[in-house]
């Protein structure tokens, strides 16, 4: 599954608040890690984070998602997502999510895990 984590644009390809693709989609940091703990029933093998999600909040943003993956793989032994995905139009939070995804991909060449690819692309233009 991908889980894309964004408060008001859809993931690219997907047109319409019913999701027919394999994206799921998360739209607040509390939904994100809740789709992202185990055990889940089907794995997320590309997670894409905004940093903004609704309202400026030190814990509903995609920097709390990202570190909060960070701590589940370093500390919890977690297997992250295949391909660690940030889309956000916010050069700061971009920053501290692409930090945290980089603090992962080191931890897992470093204890021979699987490493994931880091991709930075642009937030899609497609809002609900």
């Amino acid at each position: 599954m991908k889980l894309f984590v964004d408060d008001e644009r859809m993931p690219p390809g997907v047109t319409e608040c019913f999701n027919t693709s394999d994206w799921e989609i998360a739209r607040s940091a509390d939904d994100a890690i809740e789709r992202l703990t185990p055990p889940v029933a089907v794995p997320v093998t590309l997670l894409s984070l905004d940093h903004d999600l609704g309202e400026p909040s030190a814990t509903n943003n995609g920097a709390a998602v990202a570190a909060w993956l960070e701590a589940a793989v370093i500390v919890n032994g977690m297997v992250p997502p295949k391909i660690l995905q940030v889309h956000s139009g916010n050069p700061v939070g971009v920053a501290n999510i692409l930090s945290a995804f980089q603090s992962i991909a080191r931890f897992c060449a470093l204890n021979g895990m699987e490493v994931p690819e880091i991709r930075r692309i642009q937030p899609p233009l497609t809002k609900m």
